[in-house]
């Protein structure tokens, strides 16, 4: 039986998500909760998601704060457990890295 990498996994689930826009949205507005702690750049960040080009807006303004980094870091770990969770399910092996 074959292992599945995590981290290659993940990054399909990511890209193929993408198309996802409302999974997106989620995930940014699950960000903002839990790990943006300055209350104004919450909002700024939260502003983005109602503008035109949202998605790109929210990494702008994402850079622009300094929270780029965590986000990234964020989003990565999220597709990485989405990915442990779908292995489990299937009974695949898997490793971490």
């Amino acid at each position: 039986m074959k292992t599945i990498n995590l981290s290659e996994l993940a990054q399909e689930m990511q890209m193929t998500s993408h198309e996802n826009v409302l999974h997106t949205y989620q995930l940014i507005e699950f960000f903002i909760d839990d790990m943006v702690k300055n209350t104004r750049h919450q909002e700024l960040l939260a502003d983005t998601l109602r503008s035109r080009g949202s998605l790109r807006c929210f990494k702008e303004v994402c850079i622009k704060l300094g929270h780029m980094k965590n986000w990234d870091a964020y989003q990565k770990e999220h597709y990485i457990q989405k990915a442990k969770k779908w292995c489990i399910l299937r009974n695949l092996d898997y490793v971490e890295g």
